[in-house]
């Protein structure tokens, strides 16, 4: 094989709690992940020479700052190889939003272990994946398995929930991104206001799902919303478009509403298309299709010659 390819989904929030913080400095949390069918395509290509990022999207680091590169190191250690990780590069074609709350980062991180497992045909048990994963971030290895789970700890201990019966997503993108330092920075710093949000009526997650788990109230909205007012804007503009709950997603910036109808959720879209936020329509997936859609898929050689490996890369912003 020459490469193997892999869908990176991103994630919404369908509730998400901040319980305190943890000896360690991270935050105590309680969180349901909900996996959707918008996505990255990662792809691990075996090439002489040092390892190295590839991508076509501005903003998206090429360095060790980039969680997929910590995540072949931390693959590479583990299989006990030595000297820094080489012989590969990983093209990243960027659908999710950066600094929207939506998981890309964490999503690219896990479709790479996966795809250099498969890439380098080395035998890994899963409990060893989802290790190294958990030792990437807080959302890693949610993103192993997809479908609607429970999160606690750092988000890092995932488990299994009923799967969320299938809904219509529309997610509405602002023009400004909230990094995760800052998301929990100004909770701390405004704690009071975070707990406002008791005051907020927990919102119904509309159809027959057994989990109580979820009430999408996310504890970090407020005092994000208390630096960028539009949160509170694109919550109300997706609920008067017909959704049947809205709620900002992880440490934001992406809002998002739960439609039980395509059609509800196309003329949503439309409508919120000309609003001046990116308007984006996508669905849930449960754990059965996230498995299948998340498949690695093995390019052989033969079907990669160089001269079409260069149209690949031509454009793209390569770091070594």
């Amino acid at each position: 094989m020459s490469s193997v390819l892999v869908r990176a989904h991103a994630k919404i929030n369908l509730d998400l709690r901040v319980l305190g913080v943890r000896p360690d400095g991270f935050h105590e949390l309680r969180t349901v992940f909900q996996a959707i069918a918008l996505h990255d395509v990662v792809e691990c290509e075996l090439r002489e020479g040092p390892f190295a990022i590839a991508c076509d999207t501005a903003g998206v680091p090429l360095d060790h700052s980039n969680l997929v590169w910590r995540a072949a190191e931390a693959l590479w250690r583990s299989l006990r190889r030595a000297g820094p990780v080489r012989d590969v590069v990983v093209r990243l074609d960027k659908r999710i939003p950066v600094q929207a709350g939506l998981g890309g980062g964490s999503s690219n991180a896990a479709a790479t272990l996966l795809a250099l497992t498969r890439l380098w045909k080395v035998p890994v048990r899963p409990a060893q994946i989802t290790d190294v994963a958990a030792a990437l971030g807080a959302d890693v290895p949610f993103f192993l398995s997809g479908g609607t789970a429970l999160g606690l700890g750092r988000g890092d201990e995932v488990y299994p929930l009923a799967d969320l019966p299938r809904h219509w997503i529309v997610l509405l993108v602002p023009g400004f991104g909230v990094s995760s330092a800052d998301a929990y920075a100004w909770y701390d710093g405004e704690r009071d206001v975070a707990r406002g949000l008791s005051a907020r009526e927990p919102q119904h997650v509309p159809g027959p799902w057994p989990s109580r788990a979820a009430q999408m109230i996310n504890d970090l909205e407020a005092p994000i919303a208390r630096h960028h007012p539009e949160i509170d804007q694109m919550r109300t503009a997706l609920r008067r478009a017909g959704a049947l709950a809205a709620a900002m997603s992880g440490s934001g910036s992406t809002c998002f509403g739960l439609f039980q109808k395509r059609r509800d959720a196309e003329a949503a879209t439309e409508r919120l298309a000309g609003s001046g936020w990116r308007a984006l329509l996508t669905e849930s997936l449960g754990r059965g299709e996230y498995a299948r859609r998340s498949r690695p898929i093995v390019r052989r050689a033969a079907a990669s010659s160089p001269r079409a490996t260069g149209r690949r890369a031509a454009g793209r912003r390569v770091a070594r």
